[in-house]
């Protein structure tokens, strides 16, 4: 019986042991998705901020290009071949 009683005990405090570590893992686990969530959220708005910067400059891009397209049509020769 008293052999019985130590390794239950032995037994017991292992586990209490082992439950404790993997609280505490879980924690940090925990912290760390936390983080990486917050992270993930900042990451996302930069994202979001860059993609409207970059339409923006594509949208002033083609502006620009229909502006020269239509400079270099007014500024075509006369097709009489004769140069002012």
């Amino acid at each position: 019986m008293v052999l019985s009683q130590e390794t239950n005990a032995t037994e017991r405090a292992n586990r209490e042991r082992y439950v404790r570590v993997v609280k505490f893992e879980l924690e940090e686990i925990t912290q760390k998705e936390q983080q990486e969530q917050a992270s993930e959220t900042q990451l996302n708005a930069q994202l979001q901020t860059e993609q409207t910067k970059l339409n923006e400059l594509n949208e002033r891009l083609d502006t620009l290009q229909r502006e020269l397209e239509t400079q270099m049509a007014t500024d075509k020769p006369q097709p009489s071949g004769k140069r002012p």
